[in-house]
């Protein structure tokens, strides 16, 4: 009888184990999706207000300038725009309807007219008093 006991008490105590290691792993996706949906808004708010590459992306895509020139950078953070956009077409995590329409008539508008701009006219300056390169870290 103490043996059974001793054997349901030892898989209860691994059952809540599990538990708790399913609820830390849980949360952690939930943290790491949430940062990635605060990165998203930050670049989205950054186009919609300056009309200009965010200084992540610059950071991300300048090791393709230095090899492949302009062109190429150019050509990522488009298409990383036009991805954005797409996910702000059909996301639910907007405020409303009306804060959705007009984010993406900013955003829409930033494609275009990056389309025939050179690289450097459509990234943040760093010359100094712009502040661009330090509106947010990451």
């Amino acid at each position: 009888m103490l043996g059974i006991l001793l054997v349901l008490l030892g898989v209860t105590a691994g059952f809540i184990l599990l538990l708790r290691l399913l609820y830390a792993y849980l949360m952690k996706i939930a943290e790491v999706a949430g940062s990635s949906f605060e990165r998203r808004m930050q670049d989205a708010n950054f186009i919609a207000q300056t009309g200009m590459v965010p200084p992540r992306w610059v950071k991300q895509a300048d090791h393709k300038k230095s090899q492949f020139g302009g062109k190429l950078a150019k050509w990522k953070v488009r298409r990383r725009l036009s991805r954005m956009i797409g996910y702000f077409r059909s996301t639910t995590l907007v405020k409303d309807e009306t804060t959705r329409v007009r984010l993406l008539r900013q955003l829409r508008s930033a494609y275009k007219q990056w389309r025939p701009k050179e690289w450097d006219d459509i990234v943040p300056s760093d010359k100094p008093g712009t502040g661009f390169p330090y509106i947010y870290n990451n």
